[in-house]
């Protein structure tokens, strides 16, 4: 789960800082029309860096600042924080939490923040970019969104494909190339700008250096000279300084005999003055303590009036306060009754919820039974499967030996017809001879017996004979020939073993079969029956159950708000309980200041005796000081005309001392500036001049003339430009280096170019990939949310994927159509909630917003969208905006917004797995 935390604070219908944790992976957030839910919605965009003011439902960007209503005043800024779970790293910070923030002000500064810090925008569209999240993707679904989505045009729709296809990183990236490039070959054409115009100087420049070349070749010795002429120039000074400083250092002798004499005068003087000031110091202190006393007695006498209004406006005050509590107490004996009011209404409340919950429980108890009963029962289909399986499986096997059997029988009854017709002839003749032979026996035995009984030696001759002709065994043979000829039949068709006898014996064991199979049958239809009347009634309780549940959620909101307000007026008793207090003690404590201004009063009155008792002594101290003061001052007189004196003898020296100072420092300046303008001009002291010129005589005259030779010379070259050669190696330095950088620019725009090429490339592939798993996943999802039709996308130009329109076939089963103007409002709705989950397939948003996406289907389609939710919300977390109390029941936890104050929201939460159990 990738979403935490939402703060709110000022932000349109929210005045006050709300918090809202999501910690499931389905939220609702529900409320009346108007009570601001809707904004919770905006607040998400905005902080995700929504610009749009029409998106934002506003005239200007200001609006989102709340307002104010005629009991509050209205917000100085917006401000709306997101924090996420950033444990898998998706976003690509190295913290495990990261927030993200905004903050707008009425003069129109907007700030972004990431973990508390100031950053820009971009940083944050950079941050999501990708990943499904941000102010335009696929993670916000709004009823109007899903609309335009369907009704903008082919070439608009790409951009939310785009983004699922991941190629929005690739195409910022393609953008900065362009313009990577584009600023390479105005960089190009500046620098071959430049180049040119450099060309041009660096001619001009090379006849300026060889011009400043024969220039310092003249200067060169003109320095020389001119070095020369100042040291000889330097070098009188020197010397006419030495005679005149020797001059100054008498007359400096005599200064200090006569400034010996008046710094003692000085010091006498000093003396005085110092006794003279702390006598004045002394009287300003007294004459400033007496005005200070006077002072404080006004002061007194003002604060005492200012006691005695303050005792008036206290008693006041007292009256007012009075009333006041008066007021308090009757403001909260009504707030307790209305307490008590609101507390019967939650007992009410709680007491309903709890016979839902009896019954909720009951129904649950029977829905369990029935599962209990449909899982026996699909045990026991289950079960009869296997043995109507088995028993089917015997069957097929016991026909197909039957079958066998019949052949083996019919094999076995066309064998023994050919060898009955192949033995026919030897049965006629077997008996035919039986007959012969019997004749014969029966002849010649009574023949035997006819004969007299004389005749008996005969006769056992003629049996002898009978005996011997071997007739019996003869009639034995054949009689067991025929007997043989005869058994084949019957050992086929009535001994045990034999074809028919086994034939018999499957049949017997077809008919148990089959019979076995039959009473499996009913049974499983029984059983199937009685599953379907145990679905229906758990479908029915489920229905009872799903529509109890809601009704607990719209009665636990009511408690939530029952007890909210309870909240309120507990504070606002405690509110006025704690303002009376307040009020009381104000009371006691402005009684008790009224007491102690009438003694600060008597205080005051008796520091002003002690004040005016203090003048009269300082002012007779004052009179004394200032006899002391005119003594002083006459003394001082008499020391300052002797000085005065002393003084007139020292204008004489000082006027000498002066003329030779002037000398001596018009001298030293002048020839200091010739030294300072040495150095200035060749960097050299005078200690290293003097070194250069310690031998060879040299005249003043002679370096003069040479000097004025050479400045005819350098005259004549004219404008010179000094720094000629220094340009000239600058410029062909600067065209050297800015023929490299064109040689770079060159390559830098092939890089530029190969670059663009592979993320083109690299784009087309992704988004085709993608494009084609999004509309495998769109037809796949449009068949399960209708139940049956199709659904299809196609790119207007596939050869340029990437600049294609995208347009949308979808056809309702039952219908022909696929124009999708002609689709009902809940057709477009569930085509619009089948494109953008199957782009949530292929690239999933770690949550979504899902602004009344549900309002325009039936219950019936509300039930296959909320089937689909289940499937993404293993993967997704979603936030859902609904009025339907089907959806509301999906979530975990319903967030209800509610403006018990007329234009200020407020948020109210209620964990629904709680509030059924408790």
């Amino acid at each position: 789960m990738l979403l935490k935390e939402l703060e709110i604070l000022g932000f349109k219908s929210f005045a006050d800082k709300i918090k809202v944790s999501f910690s499931t992976s389905v939220s609702a957030v529900v409320g009346p029309n108007g009570c601001g839910k809707s904004n919770i919605l905006d607040s998400l965009k905005w902080v995700l860096g929504e610009k749009s003011v029409k998106t934002m439902r506003g005239e200007k960007m200001e609006d989102v600042i709340f307002a104010g209503t005629s009991t509050r005043k209205p917000a100085n800024f917006a401000q709306v924080s997101l924090t996420f779970d950033n444990r898998l790293r998706l976003l690509k910070i190295d913290t495990d939490d990261v927030k993200v923030g905004r903050r707008l002000y009425r003069d129109g500064q907007s700030q972004y923040f990431i973990n508390d810090s100031r950053v820009a925008l971009k940083e944050i569209e950079d941050l999501f970019r990708d990943t499904g999240i941000g102010k335009s993707s696929y993670s916000f679904m709004e009823q109007g969104r899903m609309d335009q989505i369907l009704s903008s045009k082919p070439e608009d729709r790409r951009l939310i494909f785009e983004e699922a296809a991941g190629v929005s990183r690739f195409k910022a990236q393609r953008e900065e190339a362009e313009k990577n490039l584009e600023n390479t070959q105005l960089n190009l054409t500046r620098i071959q700008d430049i180049q040119r115009e450099l060309e041009r100087e660096l001619k001009i420049k090379e006849a300026q250096a060889k011009k400043t070349a024969e220039y310092n070749s003249l200067m060169a010795k003109y320095k020389d000279h001119d070095l020369k002429i100042r040291y000889l120039m330097v070098r009188d000074s020197n010397d006419k300084l030495e005679d005149l400083k020797e001059k100054l250092s008498r007359r400096h002798g005599e200064k200090e005999k006569i400034q010996q004499k008046l710094i003692q005068m000085q010091e006498r003087l000093a003396a005085l003055d110092e006794d003279e000031r702390t006598l004045k110091e002394e009287l300003h202190k007294k004459d400033t303590s007496s005005q200070m006393a006077n002072l404080q007695i006004a002061q007194l006498g003002q604060k005492i009036e200012e006691k005695e209004t303050q005792k008036a406006s206290f008693s006041s005050q007292l009256a007012g306060l009075k009333e006041r509590i008066g007021k308090f107490e009757k403001r909260i004996k009504e707030l307790k009754a209305e307490a008590a009011e609101q507390n019967q209404f939650t007992l009410k409340l709680d007491l309903k919820v709890s016979d839902i919950q009896k019954e909720i429980a009951r129904l649950q108890k029977r829905i369990d039974e029935c599962a209990e009963e449909s899982a026996a029962a699909d045990a026991d289909l289950l079960r009869l499967e296997a043995e109507k399986a088995e028993a089917t499986k015997k069957l097929n096997e016991v026909h197909a030996r039957q079958e066998e059997t019949i052949r083996e029988l019919l094999d076995s009854l066309k064998a023994e017809k050919s060898r009955w017709e192949k033995t026919a002839k030897n049965r006629e003749q077997a008996f035919t001879e039986i007959e012969l032979y019997c004749n014969e026996t029966s002849a010649s035995l009574e023949a035997i017996l006819a004969a007299p009984d004389d005749h008996l030696p005969q006769m056992r001759k003629d049996l002898q004979r009978v005996k011997d002709s071997r007739i019996f065994e003869k009639i034995s043979e054949k009689a067991h020939l025929l007997a043989e000829m005869s058994r084949g039949l019957y050992e086929i068709l009535f001994e045990k073993g034999g074809v028919h006898s086994r034939k018999e014996e499957l049949d017997e064991e077809i008919t148990a079969l089959e019979k076995q199979i039959d009473l499996t049958t009913k049974e499983s239809a029984r059983l199937t029956a009685r599953k379907l009347q145990l679905a229906d009634e758990t479908s029915a309780n489920k229905q009872e159950r799903e529509k109890l549940l809601g009704d607990i959620k719209s009665l636990n909101v009511e408690i939530t708000s029952v007890k909210e307000k309870e909240k309120n007026l507990a504070g606002q008793i405690a509110n006025e309980e704690s303002n009376m207090g307040f009020v009381r003690a104000q009371f006691t404590e402005i009684d008790r200041s009224v007491v102690q201004l009438a003694q600060e009063q008597k205080n005051l009155t008796r520091e002003v005796e002690k004040l005016k008792s203090s003048i009269e002594k300082e002012t007779q101290r004052i009179a004394g000081i200032e006899r002391d003061i005119q003594k002083a001052e006459e003394k001082r007189r008499e020391l300052v005309q002797t000085m005065k004196n002393e003084s007139g003898k020292t204008d004489e020296v000082f006027t000498a001392i002066n003329e030779l100072e002037g000398k001596i420092g018009a001298l030293g300046g002048s020839r200091d500036i010739l030294l300072q303008n040495i150095y200035n001009d060749y960097t050299l002291t005078w200690q290293e001049l003097s070194a250069q010129f310690t031998s060879g005589k040299m005249q003043l005259a002679d370096e003069k003339e040479k000097l004025t030779e050479l400045q005819r010379g350098i005259s004549a070259l004219g404008q010179i430009n000094q720094l000629a050669i220094e340009e000239h190696r600058h410029i062909k330095e600067m065209y050297d280096h800015q023929q490299t950088q064109v040689d770079d620019i060159l390559r830098a725009q092939e890089d530029i170019k190969k670059v663009m090429a592979e993320i083109q490339a690299k784009s087309e592939t992704l988004f085709r990939e993608s494009f084609e798993q999004i509309n495998h996943n769109f037809a796949e999802i449009f068949g399960k949310l209708f139940n049956g039709g199709q659904a299809k996308l196609d790119l207007l130009e596939p050869d340029r994927p990437l600049a294609s329109g995208i347009e949308i076939e979808a056809t309702p089963p039952g219908k022909k159509t696929k124009s999708m103007r002609l689709m009902s409002g809940g057709e477009k709705a569930m085509t619009a909630i089948a494109l953008m989950f199957a782009i949530y397939m292929v690239r999933s948003s770690p949550f979504c917003v899902l602004d009344e996406i549900d309002a325009p289907l039936d219950e019936q389609n509300v039930g296959r969208f909320l089937t689909l939710l289940d499937e993404f919300a293993r993967n997704t977390q979603f936030i859902l905006i609904t009025h339907n109390k089907k959806t509301m029941g999906k979530a975990q936890v319903l967030y209800g917004v509610t403006m018990n104050e007329p234009g200020v929201s407020t948020l109210l939460s209620v964990e629904l797995s709680k509030a059924v159990v408790g």
